[in-house]
């Protein structure tokens, strides 16, 4: 079965069929993936926020019919830090688990010492652990066999100059980067990080 990814950037491949998620088991799944990378990183909970996640439904549903990812504006968001993601194909099933995984591998480009990126990707992984982040609205919306996902973040991250403090190694190793990508391989989703070099959360 074929299917495909993007990152509100990236890519493809293909995935073994699963249940379809309601919202709810969605967005719990979502919220226990992104808590659990966050310890890793010694970096507080986030909690779920009902409206937050209306909000990020409802926008999932206006990119997803105008077939692209484009990120929101300030004003759209009230100043709330944002993930997108895209996936689709036949029998795939984007899962909490699944979108927040593909987020996370991009841990394997950021650079603890320098607080920059080594070469791709950073900006969903960095608004994903990022310390004065506190609550998570997320939603998703399918048309056809595509998924649309967008993640809401309050407060926002990814803010130039505030990298160091907000953004922490914990006990991550970079050995565990091959068991991540490898991870996200299974799932069929083969990132190849090629992306439109924008800014995924407010500046």
């Amino acid at each position: 079965m074929n299917a495909w990814i993007i990152l509100s950037l990236a890519i493809c491949a293909l995935s073994n069929a699963q249940t379809e998620q309601t919202d709810a088991q969605f967005q719990q799944e979502a919220l226990r993936i992104h808590n659990k990378y966050r310890a890793h990183h010694d970096t507080g909970p986030m909690t779920l926020d009902p409206k937050m996640c209306q909000e990020a439904k409802a926008y999932a549903q206006i990119i997803a019919q105008a077939g692209r990812l484009i990120h929101s504006s300030k004003q759209q968001r009230s100043g709330e830090g944002e993930n997108l993601a895209m996936a689709g194909g036949t029998g795939f099933v984007m899962t909490g688990e699944h979108v927040t995984d593909m987020w996370y591998t991009e841990v394997c480009n950021y650079n603890f010492v320098t607080a920059k990126s080594n070469g791709g990707a950073i900006g969903h992984f960095t608004q994903l652990v990022w310390k004065t982040s506190t609550q998570l609205g997320i939603g998703k919306f399918k048309v056809g066999l595509a998924t649309y996902v967008v993640a809401r973040y309050r407060g926002p991250g990814n803010y130039l100059g505030q990298y160091q403090q907000n953004v922490q190694q914990g006990q991550f190793k970079a050995s565990e980067c091959p068991a991540l990508i490898n991870k996200v391989d299974n799932y069929g989703l083969k990132k190849n990080h090629v992306h439109k070099n924008e800014r995924h959360n407010v500046l």
